[in-house]
């Protein structure tokens, strides 16, 4: 009689064992899958001779981490702002810093343009 309730409470403790290993397993799969938030940006743009013009800002980690911007035309007429946030590799304080990028491009007048940060299309939170 011992023996059968010892081996009933082992049973109850191995399903409720498993059970909470495959929700934590659901939890994972489901988080693996969410998509980045869009990353903020700032921008100012002018036009001049037929030269696009831009400068902006993007928050980042640290003031040790990198920014740089390049300007690709894209084959819609359209100009991407490749903005290449970097990662850190070397120690440096937590601190979240606001860094600028800028860049120009010989382009047509009225080109649209689109800000990407590290491949993610950004959010224009202010025009310069």
């Amino acid at each position: 009689m011992r023996s059968l309730i010892l081996a009933s409470i082992g049973s109850l403790v191995l399903i409720g064992t498993a059970s909470l290993a495959l929700r934590i397993d659901a939890s994972i799969a489901e988080d693996e899958y969410v998509r980045p938030e869009a990353p903020l940006v700032t921008l100012s743009e002018s036009y001049e001779d037929g030269v696009y013009a831009f400068e902006g800002s993007v928050r980042v980690p640290t003031r040790c981490t990198g920014v740089s911007a390049a300007p690709i035309l894209s084959e819609e007429g359209v100009i991407h702002i490749e903005v290449a946030v970097e990662e850190d590799t070397e120690a440096c304080l937590m601190l979240p810093t606001i860094k600028e990028f800028s860049g120009e491009v010989e382009v047509e007048e009225n080109t649209r343009s689109a800000v990407y940060v590290n491949g993610i299309k950004a959010i224009i939170t202010e025009t310069l």
